[in-house]
């Protein structure tokens, strides 16, 4: 997993989607500001990307605002090892939970995160880092 800038990624990104996606990547860009990306790459291309961000309004989360990897690229643990790099670094910055909205609640749940609330579109979901890592755990970033 590499750590790249979030603009880098957002202009790979841009090139390869529909205009409605495009508005609702550029919201996202628009509020992880200062964000960690990290990327996934095979022969030099991005076949996966997470994006996170200290929460704005609690001290110690991190919120992750997307993850995805390219559709011929899953079930590979690429979407694990993007998670582990966030959890990682987030428990390096001192954080103690990561948040995120998921549309595949099992695949996180199956990754330690535990539901928080529900709608017909979305689930919120959490993993409180401590309780899953002891120190010589913590993956690296």
């Amino acid at each position: 997993m590499y750590p790249w800038d979030i603009e880098t990624v957002a202009n790979v990104i841009r090139r390869g989607i529909s205009d409605d996606e495009r508005d609702i990547l550029e919201f996202r860009i628009d509020i992880n500001r200062g964000a960690i990306c990290f990327v996934a790459c095979m022969d030099e291309a991005i076949v996966g990307s997470i994006v996170a961000a200290r929460s704005f309004s609690a001290s110690g989360i991190w919120e992750i605002g997307w993850c995805v990897v390219d559709e011929q690229f899953r079930c590979k643990g690429i979407g694990t090892a993007l998670l582990k790099s966030v959890e990682g670094y987030a428990l390096n910055q001192n954080a103690s939970m990561v948040i995120l909205s998921s549309g595949d609640k099992e695949f996180h749940a199956r990754r330690g995160y535990d539901v928080s609330a529900e709608s017909h579109e979305d689930t919120l979901m959490t993993k409180l880092l401590l309780n899953h890592y002891k120190h010589a755990d913590i993956p690296s970033a």
